[in-house]
């Protein structure tokens, strides 16, 4: 059985810098200046069945977050 819970408000977010100029926004507002950030695809190639879930879930986590962000916040699981 698979629980699915979401992120809590003001918590740790594994997405915080996944949009683009997200960690170079940070890094300039903590005094950085020479800031440069750039988006590459990389090839996620690992032998065996590890490799094929790891794939697999990296394929799929971050198009879903978008979906995650319009769960009203009345409507997350609670712990019981």
């Amino acid at each position: 059985m698979w629980v699915v819970r979401l992120l809590p408000p003001g918590g740790p977010d594994p997405f915080r810098f996944a949009q683009p100029e997200g960690l170079s926004a940070v890094l300039r507002s903590a005094g950085f200046r020479a800031v440069e950030e750039e988006t590459k695809a990389c090839a996620l190639d690992l032998a065996g069945y590890a490799g094929r879930s790891v794939g697999a879930g990296a394929g799929v986590a971050v198009p879903f977050r978008p979906m995650l962000d319009r769960v009203p916040e009345d409507m997350w699981p609670r712990d019981s």
